[in-house]
């Protein structure tokens, strides 16, 4: 077949302006003719459909089942736990409650399938917004539910709100300071004196907690046992991704699919995670903005980056970093499509930020009160790999941009 390789880039270009609203100059004169390989088509088929079956096993999978399995140690400290604050207990509560969500981090770029939202992905079943709610977790929303007493019915945790219950629930329940709620003082519980009267009763707000903070334990493992099993082997998530089969009409979605969780990176992780509480953002009143930082109760905040652009890695290669050469990653099928540099590029400036960021022990509260230049250069080297994200990446690769995405020039 007679392919010009100018006619290939406009090609590209036309996917991606009909996609981002970029314009592309091109000039096309004195291009090159060449005979494409017969074959090229299928060796391209076959490294897409590897970065699949190599995502699906050796990414995902993995990844939910060390956060899954970190749930039994959370439940088992818990339990041992009075509810009080300051005890030894305690300490090991917060200690398992860490691991369990640093691992989960690492997930925060995977939600693919079940793990997506329902109606904006394909295959979508919630399952990560249950496990999880940032930035829509609400302390406040905790303490009521403590108060009404509710999560000791049969099914409460199915009907309960996102910001209910999750990880970031328990953060309230394990790092509360005081006896005192975080909801409004003009709210029906402290207008009333409802909170008060309740909180005066002995043992109750701390019998209170360990309750709910074990249902809520108990609805995590049931959601993060399902996306254990989804993309366990025979699992119909793992199935789906690897082969493109439903609910995926083909790989290309597939593939489509994977990349449009990585935009997690440019809207969470550069938007809300570091450009919001920096005063970066227009959401921000007056920088900075610390009380919009993630974690921020537990001081986890920087630590979450980190294990986010852990997940990251592992995306990159298609599996553990440290046996690259053994998977099928991004860094691979960009050597296959002829874009050896941006592979490089893409792993490089990832790896640069995680030792950036996990080589600081203060917590991201403290540097950006004391050094937000230092904090700025992460967010300017974090909008620097995902602009190589949204304009290399999806022409040289021909992805879809997904909707979220599509209108952000950012």
């Amino acid at each position: 077949m007679i392919t010009s390789t100018c006619m290939t880039i406009q090609h590209r270009a036309l996917n991606l302006l009909s996609l981002t609203g970029l314009i592309l100059l091109l000039s096309v004169s004195g291009c090159e003719v060449f005979e494409e390989p017969a074959s090229q088509g299928e060796e391209v088929s076959g490294a897409r459909s590897a970065l699949l079956i190599g995502l699906a096993t050796e990414v995902y999978y993995p990844t939910y089942v060390r956060a899954y399995e970190s749930l039994n140690d959370l439940e088992e400290a818990v339990s041992a736990w009075d509810g009080e604050r300051g005890s030894e207990a305690l300490l090991t509560a917060r200690e398992a409650w860490e691991t369990s969500t640093l691992r989960w981090q690492r997930a925060e770029l995977m939600q693919v399938g079940p793990a997506g939202q329902s109606g904006a992905r394909v295959g979508g079943e919630d399952r990560r917004d249950l496990i999880y709610s940032y930035p829509l977790n609400s302390p406040c929303r905790v303490d009521q539910e403590l108060l009404a007493g509710r999560y000791e019915e049969e099914g409460w945790a199915l009907g309960a709100t996102i910001n209910a219950k999750g990880l970031d629930a328990l953060e309230r329940l394990l790092f509360a300071s005081s006896d005192e709620n975080l909801c409004p003082e003009a709210s029906a519980m402290n207008r009333d004196g409802e909170w008060a009267s309740w909180t005066s009763e002995q043992g109750a707000l701390s019998a209170a907690r360990k309750g709910l903070a074990l249902v809520i334990i108990a609805d995590l493992k049931r959601h993060m046992s399902a996306l254990v099993s989804a993309w366990g082997e025979g699992g119909p998530a793992r199935v789906a991704l690897s082969e493109g089969s439903a609910p995926f009409s083909g790989r290309k979605e597939a593939l489509d699919e994977v990349y449009a969780s990585l935009f997690y990176l440019d809207q969470v992780m550069k938007d809300l995670k570091l450009a919001l509480p920096l005063g970066l953002s227009m959401d921000c009143a007056e920088a900075p903005c610390l009380a919009e930082l993630e974690l921020n109760i537990a001081q986890l905040s920087r630590e979450a980056l980190v294990e986010n652009l852990e997940g990251l890695l592992w995306v990159w290669c298609g599996g553990d970093p440290a046996r690259r050469e053994l998977h099928s990653g991004f860094d691979d099928l960009l050597i296959d499509e002829g874009a050896p540099e941006l592979a490089e590029e893409l792993l490089s400036k990832t790896e640069a930020l995680i030792q950036a960021l996990g080589d600081r022990q203060e917590d991201l509260m403290t540097l950006i009160e004391q050094e937000p230049e230092w904090v700025e250069a992460r967010h300017t080297e974090l909008r620097a790999l995902t602009d190589l994200m949204k304009s290399q990446l999806v022409t040289v690769l021909n992805l879809s941009v997904p909707l979220e995405g599509a209108g952000d020039n950012d």
